[in-house]
């Protein structure tokens, strides 16, 4: 199966910045990536004007907040980067020098996603204890933050340290006993995308 399609373009205009084939998903993985980047920084501006223009002062919630923001504007930046070297198509249209490159680039875009989603949790946590004026909310926000660090700590072990140590980002043509899912060695196409 080829990935090719013929377009034809009117003039004018030009062709598509990546298409939808049996092979070649990558186009999902590019929209998805690109909304939600949109929606990060959108949301951030928002925050940033919220804080300069209505409330007086940053605090914890929006530090962790912001770093939560930096780490997702590098995964993104990861898997949109993985994207042009193959993510989301056949194994078979990706050299074997890209594939691992991919496989590389994914795995460092996943470690990323769970560091963003714990500083994302930590933060809703820290603003909650931010506009609480019970101190014995203090100690169960405290306790959560300790906990949701716990699982973000425990998370990013369980993703860096995977079946093969020495080679942790290969997974297509792996088979781990004891796991729960592998990817085929047919598709680098992005399961959570």
């Amino acid at each position: 199966m080829s990935s090719e399609t013929t377009f034809i373009v009117p003039e004018g205009h030009s062709p598509p910045f990546a298409t939808i084939t049996p092979d070649d998903h990558s186009a999902w993985i590019l929209i998805a990536t690109a909304l939600c980047l949109a929606c990060y920084l959108f949301f951030a501006g928002i925050r940033i004007l919220v804080r300069v223009t209505i409330s007086h002062g940053f605090d914890m919630d929006d530090y962790v907040l912001g770093a939560a923001t930096v780490c997702a504007i590098i995964q993104s930046s990861i898997v949109l980067g993985a994207c042009s070297k193959g993510l989301g198509k056949s194994v078979d249209l990706v050299s074997p020098d890209a594939a691992e490159s991919v496989q590389k680039m994914y795995y460092t875009s996943n470690i990323f996603f769970f560091l963003v989603i714990g500083l994302a949790k930590i933060s809703v946590i820290c603003f909650l204890s931010r506009i609480s004026r019970m101190r014995q909310h203090r100690l169960v926000f405290n306790i959560a933050i300790g906990l949701i660090g716990a699982w973000t700590l425990g998370s990013l072990i369980a993703m860096a340290v995977q079946c093969e140590l020495g080679r942790s980002w290969i997974m297509v043509g792996q088979d781990c006993s004891g796991t729960v899912s592998t990817i085929s060695s047919t598709s680098f196409q992005a399961s959570k995308y």
